[in-house]
């Protein structure tokens, strides 16, 4: 009998406890809320500016929703259109071979929309392009920027090429003078560099990888090549 009436007085003394607690709290809600309203009666501005501020974050976050709507629909019309026309790296260059390209003004993409749209652009929007175009089509790629010496004249400068797999033969587009060319290489990047310097009278001697996806081609991130 003694155990009962013990555990009988826990189990009260647990349920004064817990009604001691919720107490508390609906007193501090109450409180706050209080609170909350006297600041909204004693300057009504107050209450205006923070309805006003609430607007403002919801109509930012309806304009994003809105803007990443647009750029999809934007990328579904032009990009898929694009692509239909593109199931080879021979149907890509094909595809390319009717835009016209300019020289490099800086190492990012004005964007494929207006590359497309435009039919020009320089050898950044063609590699960016034609890295996303093989990658959307089952072609592994990725984007190489790379630094190099003049032979002749020992200037220097930065060219980009596009590897990618095909049927498990690795290849290259390579965008120089104008042209896009595409070449098979070896199992290595350094096989891949050899090529291109054979075609470009070039010394290579630094570079940086990019995954297909990528729009800006900046980097302080250089890979030094090892001869």
């Amino acid at each position: 009998m003694k155990k009962r009436k013990k555990k009988v007085v826990l189990k009260k003394e647990i349920f004064i406890i817990l009604i001691a607690f919720l107490a508390l709290f609906l007193f501090w809600a109450a409180a706050s809320l209080n609170r909350t309203d006297k600041i909204y009666e004693q300057d009504p501005d107050a209450f205006q500016e923070h309805e006003s501020v609430q607007d403002e974050k919801d109509k930012a976050v309806n304009s994003v929703e809105d803007t990443e709507a647009e750029i999809q629909e934007t990328e579904d019309e032009i990009y898929g259109y694009a692509i239909d026309e593109i199931s080879s790296p021979e149907e890509l260059i094909a595809y390319l071979n009717e835009f016209s390209m300019e020289p490099i003004a800086e190492w990012k993409s004005k964007g494929l929309d207006e590359f497309i749209q435009d039919k020009s652009g320089s050898a950044v929007d063609f590699a960016v392009f034609s890295a996303y175009a093989l990658q959307k089509n089952n072609y592994q790629s990725v984007i190489i920027r790379y630094n190099f010496i003049e032979k002749k004249d020992r200037s220097t400068g930065s060219g980009v090429v596009v590897v990618f797999r095909d049927t498990d033969n690795p290849k290259f587009l390579s965008f120089c003078d104008g042209e896009i060319k595409a070449a098979h290489h070896g199992w290595s990047f350094e096989d891949m560099f050899i090529k291109e310097e054979e075609n470009n009278n070039i010394e290579i001697y630094e570079f940086a990888d990019f995954n297909p996806y990528s729009l800006d081609l900046n980097t302080d991130s250089w890979i030094k090549r090892e001869k």
